[in-house]
This record gives structure tokens, C-alpha cells and sequence, in this order.
């Protein structure tokens, strides 16, 4: 029953069939990404498997989309020099170390990055309101899961395991640095939701049912 449970969740999303279509060998690793991780959270000796299924999901994303941009497009540069505009000329100095410094633009992008990673309506909802030009966006997951991630996700953080809880972190560390990509996704996060909705439904069917 319980691998019935987690296997339709495996399969029945629209991600894993999107990434099926762009690539079978990231699809083959997401499958055995999220199976390791199940199997994991009932053998903590077997992190170092989870860990390397997790490298080769970033090595393929990267392969695959690129590494996000850190240069200002034209677009950029011209709402840059707009916004520095609209400061008093006794302020200017400072909103241009504020704006205009290439380090600035760099801690902003980031915080974009982090901000499309940690967006559930990316994963839920299609990306809804927040829809990419020239970009077909998608359900990645049926909204209906989204109780049981964030239920599962609960159920995560209550368990305190370090060694979890440290590769999260590093997770959306560097998927803050390269992007979260176009078509193909933030790969290497697709295991670890199965996990969380996996967990989530869990408790709930022993709840409820079991």
C-alpha cells in the first residue's frame, strides 16, 4: 500500500512526463532520486546515494538550461537608469551603490533566484501571476498536493535531522545561484517534493484510514 501510494504520486504529475519528453536520462534520475530518498528516510546510513543522485540532477540541469545570467540586459539597464533618476541629487550616491553597482545587481538577481525557487505557485499553480514571456508554463504538480507538501514539509523540519536539513539548505543554496531554467525545471528539487507529498499523504491516509 505504501509504495502504491508513493508510486502514483512518482508518476501522476505532469513534471516527470515534461522532463520524460526533454530527457530520458534526467527522467531515469529523478525516478531513482525520489525512490533512494524514500528508502533513505527509513536507512539514514544511505545519505551518501541521495547526495549523488542530487549532484547528477544538477550537473544534468545545468547541462541542459545553463547557468542564469548575472549581466544586466538592455531592458535592465534602462529601468536601472529610470529608478536612479527618481532620486534627489543629495541622494544620488548612495542609490546608485544601492542600484547601480555591479555587486548590487548581482544580490538582486539572486534574491529573484530564491524568490522563483521558493515560489510553491511555480510548482502548484503554473507559475500563476507571475508567468514568464516566451515561456509555456505548467502544473507541475496537481494543486491538490499542495496541503500534503506543505504538510509533509512540516513533518521534515519537526524531525530536526541535520544531515537532512543541511542538504535542503544546500539545495536551494545553489538552485539560487543557477536558476530555476525554462523547460525543464529545478530537476534536482523534483525528488525531494515527491518526498514531502509522499509524507504528507502518508499520515494522513494513517490517520484517516489506516
Amino acid at each position: 500500500m505504501k509504495w502504491l501510494v508513493f508510486t502514483l504520486i512518482l508518476f501522476g504529475n505532469l513534471w516527470i512526463w515534461k522532463i520524460f519528453e526533454i530527457n530520458f536520462l534526467i527522467f531515469i534520475l529523478c525516478i531513482t532520486g525520489s525512490v533512494y530518498l524514500k528508502k533513505y528516510s527509513e536507512h539514514s546510513n544511505r545519505i551518501y546515494l541521495v547526495f549523488i543522485l542530487l549532484i547528477l540532477l544538477f550537473v544534468g540541469q545545468v547541462k541542459i538550461e545553463g547557468v542564469k545570467s548575472y549581466k544586466i540586459s538592455v531592458i535592465e539597464k534602462v529601468v536601472q537608469e529610470r529608478r536612479l533618476r527618481e532620486y534627489p541629487i543629495k541622494y544620488l550616491r548612495l542609490g546608485y551603490w544601492m542600484e547601480g553597482r555591479k555587486e548590487s545587481v548581482i544580490f538582486y538577481k539572486l534574491m529573484n533566484n530564491l524568490g522563483e525557487v521558493v515560489d510553491l505557485n511555480y510548482y502548484f499553480f503554473a507559475n500563476h501571476p507571475r508567468e514568464r514571456a516566451a515561456i509555456r508554463e505548467f502544473e507541475r504538480f496537481p494543486y491538490i498536493y499542495l496541503p500534503f507538501f506543505v504538510y509533509g514539509l512540516i513533518i521534515f523540519v519537526d524531525k530536526k535531522r541535520f544531515n537532512e536539513l543541511v542538504i535542503l539548505a544546500g539545495v536551494v543554496a545553489l538552485l539560487t545561484y543557477i536558476g530555476i531554467g525554462k523547460d525543464l525545471g529545478p530537476v534536482v528539487l523534483f525528488p525531494i517534493m515527491v518526498f514531502f507529498i509522499f509524507e504528507g499523504v502518508w499520515k494522513v491516509l494513517n490517520k484517516k484510514f489506516l
